[in-house]
């Protein structure tokens, strides 16, 4: 990758890069893949590329390519940028950079259906990271009771970290079991006008009875202002107020492929409207939740990012282009009651006993279990 002039990068392909499938990669490629996620994926797709040429127009449906995508030669990308950008290397070190649909990683796709896909190892990996299994197959929810599932030999490993999986976890198979995975941020995005209500609404949330009575995991409480029940039960007049003023309910977008996210709307819209401040419920799966926030067509989103957000600045870039409107400075995203933090919640790999994860090449996982994408 360099940087030619202010407004313009390059990126080559230094040496023949071929595909899972054996096809050999070609700048075009990446131009064309980087459109299709802009498409499906508009908001991870302007995070990445924020003030390139087009791009806006582009995912606003306005123009039919990207202007400042450009296939110089089979090994060169040019990226033009509509203003310079000092944080776009930033921005760019990422692995979003290499869609997976190239296939370059470490591993692929190799089926892909309604609730589940198979996982293969790529032979054609560029990265050349430890590969530590050859195939794995991945069920996407549809499992009412997957600790009972898991006990029967159906899942190789189950992604869990409801407190209650967690007990029977810890109790059944003990810690030795259980690895810990990551843990993801949840939070509020505000994006109402009125500064008055945003704070009303900021009064309202608790994080840490969010996580305790609701979604019910392990985790610790971001930041919250303590309201008691007894205040809690009882319709304030002040929030009455503020929902004439909004004359219409206030909209909270949720993507319905994450159970934690749909969980926090679904509690919020619950107590909002005891407390007389009217809800509608948006949820969507990954691409159309993103184009509700593209749109702006809410009022009040569940977001959540990975836990090394609090120490990469790629993180919070993406986030802010997400969520905030390129706001980076999060501490006065929550002073401004725009930033709603809630929690961070752990999830966990229970791993059968008789499955290695280790650095051989033979290791093969018949199943695991995850709710959602």
């Amino acid at each position: 990758m360099t940087d030619s002039t202010q407004r313009r990068i390059e990126l080559k392909l230094t040496k023949p890069v071929v595909r899972a499938n054996g096809q050999r990669v070609t700048a075009l490629d990446f131009v064309e893949h980087w459109s299709q996620q802009l498409k499906t994926h508009p908001m991870q797709g302007l995070s990445l590329f924020r003030n390139v040429q087009g791009v806006q127009s582009y995912v606003d449906g306005k123009d039919p390519l990207v202007k400042g995508f450009i296939a110089f030669n089979e090994q060169t990308v040019r990226i033009r940028l509509e203003k310079p950008d000092p944080q776009i290397f930033k921005r760019l070190n990422s692995p979003k950079l290499i869609p997976g649909s190239l296939q370059l990683g470490p591993y692929h796709f190799a089926d892909v259906k309604e609730n589940s896909v198979k996982i293969r190892h790529n032979k054609n990996n560029i990265l050349e990271p430890p590969v530590f299994l050859q195939e794995w197959d991945i069920q996407l929810g549809g499992d009412s009771d997957i600790m009972h599932s898991f006990s029967l030999g159906m899942y190789g490993a189950v992604v869990i970290r409801s407190q209650s999986d967690l007990e029977t976890a810890r109790t059944q198979y003990g810690d030795k079991a259980l690895h810990k995975l990551s843990s993801d941020r949840y939070f509020l995005s505000c994006i109402i006008d009125n500064p008055q209500i945003r704070r009303i609404i900021r009064s309202k949330v608790n994080g840490a009875d969010l996580l305790q009575h609701s979604v019910k995991a392990e985790g610790e409480e971001i930041y919250s202002e303590t309201v008691s029940n007894e205040n809690a039960k009882k319709p304030d007049p002040i929030v009455a107020v503020a929902a004439i003023q909004l004359l219409t309910p206030v909209r909270i977008a949720y993507r319905i492929d994450d159970p934690v996210s749909k969980i926090i709307a679904e509690k919020l819209s619950e107590d909002f409207n005891a407390q007389g401040l009217q809800t509608e419920l948006k949820g969507g799966a990954a691409s159309e939740y993103e184009r509700t926030l593209l749109r702006k067509e809410y009022d009040c989103a569940i977001g959540w990012v990975p836990q090394t957000v609090l120490n990469n600045i790629t993180e919070q870039l993406h986030m802010a282009t997400t969520w905030f409107s390129d706001e980076t400075n999060s501490q006065a995203r929550i002073n401004d009651y725009r930033e709603i933090p809630l929690f961070s919640l752990d999830n966990y790999l229970l791993l059968r006993d008789d499955v290695k994860i280790s650095n051989g090449r033979e290791t093969k996982i018949t199943g695991i279990w995850t709710e959602g994408n």
